[in-house]
């Protein structure tokens, strides 16, 4: 049998006609013999191929890795078994680089090969797909490892499948205790009077399908302390709107929650004392307004404009005292931090 009569007899109708797998034969001198109609669809910019070496076709950095394949393929030549290579071609009209993924197969002949049949699946969108997903990966990465915030990605039975390098900063997680995280221990780091509010919260915005949620919760630290941890949670849902995992932005906010505490106390004082002086105000301030009455008042004869004065004057110093006194209390009570 030549290769010729293969080519006319033996290649099944289905190949020569089929538009997803690309058929190339070639001789043992790597001369293109014949090709499908896939062959020419898939790659039209190289013209009629029939009599040109197959290294016309292909993309410069693959020619070795394509020797080397038929190289595997003859050592194979009556296993049975097809070596297997992806090669890429360049169309130079669009500068796109198409990958194929072929399997090569000799052609025998009285126990000797006469030629190579290629069959090809074009992995070009499948390359698209992947490229793509690097970059965005690597993109995601690289905003990961350049924030303070940590982040960490959750299935939905608790395993982590994402954890920036901050988040093991901030809270002192190891790769293995990462690995072997789930529900339970996720719900045990939280602070024992945080829990049940905490989760309460995760589950109905869930149940809700929400896309996010904001919540602040005490977490017990690896190293024995407290911290407060703000956690800004976007949920995943399928296709079938069912839960499947988070991606979760975390900070601790304990400088934050130390310093609305402070706050907090500073604001009691002030009401406290504003209450305590209230009454002790009141007074010079009634009598203040009575004597300024009295001083306007051209028909009363009690008192004259001069003791009026005198009096004003005795209850401006009392009303000073006084405010002395508050000033001194809020200093006395370290009113700054």
């Amino acid at each position: 049998m030549s290769i010729q009569n293969y080519i006319n007899n033996k290649i099944p109708s289905w190949l020569n006609n089929s538009h997803q797998i690309a058929m190339l034969i070639t001789d043992m001198k790597g001369v293109i013999l014949n090709v499908n109609d896939c062959f020419i669809e898939r790659y039209p910019f190289l013209g009629n191929p029939i009599g040109k070496n197959f290294t016309e076709t292909m993309y410069p950095e693959d020619i070795q890795i394509c020797i080397n394949a038929v190289e595997n393929c003859l050592r194979n030549s009556f296993s049975g078994k097809a070596s297997i290579v992806n090669l890429r071609k360049l169309n130079p009209e669009t500068g796109e680089i198409l990958t194929t993924k072929w399997e090569l197969s000799p052609i025998v002949e009285n126990d000797q090969a006469v030629g190579i049949l290629s069959v090809g699946v074009d992995q070009t969108i499948y390359q698209r797909a992947k490229q793509a997903q690097f970059i965005s990966e690597k993109k995601y990465e690289l905003v990961s490892d350049y924030i303070s915030d940590g982040i960490i990605g959750l299935r939905l039975d608790g395993s982590v499948f994402y954890v920036s390098e901050a988040y093991k900063k901030i809270f002192s997680h190891s790769n293995e205790v990462l690995s072997q995280m789930n529900r339970d221990k996720i719900f045990a780091m939280i602070h024992p009077e945080d829990r049940d509010e905490t989760m309460s919260n995760i589950m109905r915005a869930i149940e809700n399908q929400n896309s996010e949620l904001l919540y602040e919760y005490r977490f017990l630290h690896k190293n024995g302390n407290v911290i407060w941890r703000e956690d800004h949670a976007r949920f995943l849902f399928d296709d079938n709107d069912s839960f499947i995992g988070a991606f979760i932005v975390c900070r601790d906010i304990s400088d934050r929650k130390q310093k609305e505490k402070f706050l907090e106390l500073q604001n009691n004082k002030l009401r406290e004392i504003a209450r305590v002086h209230s009454h002790e105000l009141r007074a010079p301030v009634a009598k203040l307004l009575s004597l300024t009455d009295l001083l306007q008042d051209s028909e009363q004869e009690t008192f004259s404009a001069e003791q009026l004065i005198d009096l004003i004057s005795e209850t401006t110093q009392s009303l000073d005292v006084i405010i002395h006194q508050i000033e001194d209390e809020i200093h006395k009570d370290n009113f700054s931090e």
